[in-house]
């Protein structure tokens, strides 16, 4: 009876180590890192026609939003040729700063800038514009946010051509996509940064007569000729929880250019689309849902030294 009794309350004390094992582990288990962030940054960017430009206003407006934890960061709205604004919510968000290595705190933050002159044709002169749109959410341990930025797929330059012209577009960009993970959070998690920008032209009267969207490769352009397209500016970076699950578009920076059919005389409005969002969400367990799974598995140990003590009767 003595050997028959120790084989028998075996599995009892076994789930019960279980139970106690699971009970410990689990709270750790329902930890987890995210971070997400994205900066696309253009610089010196020029229109420039082969023919007169007659006259041109520009107008704009760049937006930052975003919540984290279920708190809205202040909603910003800046209108305007030129303009700056950011918006940030926790302790660490230092904006056009790419955030490398483990996440070290919880916070969200955007900011989104526009200044210069982007038409170099007399009497405008410019010498080019510059624009950022910059957005990260850090989650340290846990929770969730997004945030969206944009320089505006309001922003447009509205202008008239005196005389048969095509259209040459030039600037710089600097882009910077990160979406990390680490950890196992038992309901899963994910982060994602996304970059887009496109450039259309309207024609009075007529319609679109030119697109772009840089892709990295020919094409993506419609009523106009590619002169230079090194890496897509419209991409994403996506991680989901697993350990740790890293997935970054390393620094890419390069000289994009482009030119137009030939315009004839009349009014056209060009529209910029420059924008970056990122979100990233880690879903945990509430503590009382994490307290009925330890108490159900102490209950699955108790049922076990029943049997137990019944088998050995």
């Amino acid at each position: 009876m003595k050997k028959l009794s120790v084989k028998s309350a075996a599995p009892g004390k076994l789930v019960a180590g279980l139970s106690l094992a699971a009970m410990c582990a689990l709270p750790g288990v329902a930890q987890a890192d995210a971070l997400a962030q994205s900066i696309l940054e253009i610089t010196t960017f020029k229109l420039t026609a082969s023919g007169d430009i007659a006259s041109g206003t520009a107008s704009g407006l760049g937006t930052v939003s975003g919540q984290l934890n279920g708190v809205n960061l202040t909603n910003v709205n800046a209108p305007g040729t030129n303009y700056g604004a950011s918006t940030s919510l926790g302790a660490g968000y230092v904006a056009n700063s790419e955030i490398l290595g483990a996440v070290t705190g919880t916070f969200a933050g955007g900011t989104t800038t526009i200044a210069g002159t982007a038409v170099t044709n007399a009497p405008f002169g410019g010498s080019g514009a510059d624009a950022l749109a910059d957005a990260v959410v850090s989650l340290k341990p846990q929770g969730s946010g997004n945030v969206e930025t944009n320089t505006g797929t309001t922003f447009s330059y509205s202008f008239a051509l005196a005389s048969a012209s095509k259209i040459t577009i030039a600037f710089d960009a600097d882009q910077f996509l990160r979406a990390y993970l680490q950890g196992t959070p038992i309901l899963g998690g994910t982060a994602t940064a996304n970059s887009n920008w496109s450039i259309s032209i309207q024609q009075a009267g007529v319609g679109e007569v030119f697109n772009w969207a840089p892709n990295g490769q020919s094409g993506g352009i419609t009523g106009g000729t590619e002169t230079s397209d090194p890496f897509s500016l419209n991409r994403g970076a996506t991680a989901t929880a697993n350990f740790i699950n890293e997935v970054v578009v390393n620094p890419a920076v390069g000289s994009f250019g482009a030119f137009t059919d030939e315009f004839g005389i009349g009014t056209y409005t060009m529209t910029i689309n420059h924008k970056v969002d990122t979100r990233a969400n880690i879903e945990v367990p509430e503590p009382g849902t994490l307290a009925l799974v330890g108490l159900s598995l102490v209950g699955l140990a108790g049922l076990g030294r029943s049997r137990a003590k019944r088998q050995a009767a």
